[in-house]
C-alpha cells in the first residue's frame, strides 16, 4: 500500500482589520488578518496542524507584522466590524447613518462592504464620486426596494431607474479594472476556475458574500462582474488571468 503523505504551510485569511497607510508601499488600505499554520497531509487532506501564528498585513504589498495571539486577532477584526453601520434613507433621497436597533447587518455584510470600499476607491481613481445615494443603493436589496416603494407615494422611481442602470455597468467595470490593477502591483492571487485568477482577498469576500446569501446589490453586481453582465449584453464569464 502507498500513502501520499505531505507537509508544508499554509496560510488562512480570518477577516479585515483597521484602515492604515502601509510604511512601506504608503497605500491605505483595509489591512487583512491572516493565520498561518505548519501541516501535514496524509492523500492531500490536511489532519494535522501546529505552530500557528497571526499576521495583521497590507493587501497590497503584504508587508505588516506579526500578531501576539488568536484573541488579538479576532479582537482586531471584530473592533473593525464595530465601526461599520448600515445606512437609512427617507422619502426624499436623503442617506444617514441608521440609529435603528432593527436595522442590522445581515450576514456577509463585512464582505460586502469590502466590495463597496473598492468599487468606491477605484471609482475615484478614475475620477469619478459616488454619491452617497448610490452608496446606500449598493447597499439596498431588490426586495427591499419594492416594500419600500409600495408604502412610500413619493419614492423616486426614476431615480431609483437612473441610478440602477448606471451602476449595474459602472460598478461591474470598476470591480474587473480594481482587480486588474491589483494584479499588476502584484497582490496575491489564486485561480477561481478556468480562464479567472483573483487576488486572494477578493475571491475570499465573494465566497462569504455568496455562501450567506448577502441580498445587497452590490452581490450582484459581483457575480456580474465574474460570470458575464447581461446589462452589458454579455453572454461568457468574465476571463483575466
Amino acid at each position: 500500500m502507498v500513502f501520499l503523505a505531505g507537509w508544508g504551510k499554509g496560510s488562512k485569511l480570518l477577516g479585515l482589520g483597521p484602515e492604515l497607510t502601509c510604511e512601506n508601499c504608503h497605500n491605505t488600505k483595509q489591512y487583512q488578518i491572516f493565520e498561518t499554520s505548519k501541516k501535514v497531509t496524509l492523500y492531500f487532506v490536511p489532519v494535522a496542524k501546529w505552530d500557528k501564528q497571526y499576521w495583521i498585513v497590507c493587501p497590497v504589498c503584504s508587508r505588516g507584522g506579526e500578531l501576539n495571539s488568536k484573541e488579538q486577532a479576532m479582537s482586531i477584526i471584530e473592533e473593525a466590524k464595530s465601526q461599520l453601520k448600515p445606512l437609512s434613507i427617507d422619502a426624499n433621497g436623503n442617506v444617514s447613518e441608521s440609529t435603528s436597533e432593527d436595522e442590522k447587518l445581515p450576514p456577509g455584510a463585512i464582505s460586502g462592504f469590502f466590495y463597496i470600499h473598492k468599487i468606491e476607491e477605484e471609482a475615484r481613481l478614475q475620477g469619478q464620486e459616488l454619491s452617497e445615494f448610490e452608496l446606500w443603493f449598493l447597499m439596498e436589496s431588490p426586495a427591499s426596494l419594492i416594500e419600500k416603494s409600495k408604502v412610500i407615494d413619493d419614492y423616486p422611481h426614476e431615480l431609483m431607474d437612473v441610478i440602477a442602470k448606471g451602476l449595474a455597468v459602472n460598478a461591474v467595470n470598476w470591480i474587473r479594472s480594481a482587480i486588474e490593477r491589483e494584479k499588476a502591483e502584484g497582490s496575491e492571487t489564486i485561480l477561481v476556475r478556468e480562464g479567472l485568477r483573483l487576488p486572494v482577498d477578493w475571491e475570499f469576500h465573494y465566497e462569504e458574500m455568496y455562501n450567506s446569501n448577502l441580498p445587497w446589490f452590490v452581490s450582484s453586481f459581483a457575480q456580474n462582474a465574474f460570470l458575464g453582465n447581461p446589462f452589458n449584453d454579455e453572454t461568457e464569464p468574465w476571463t483575466s488571468l
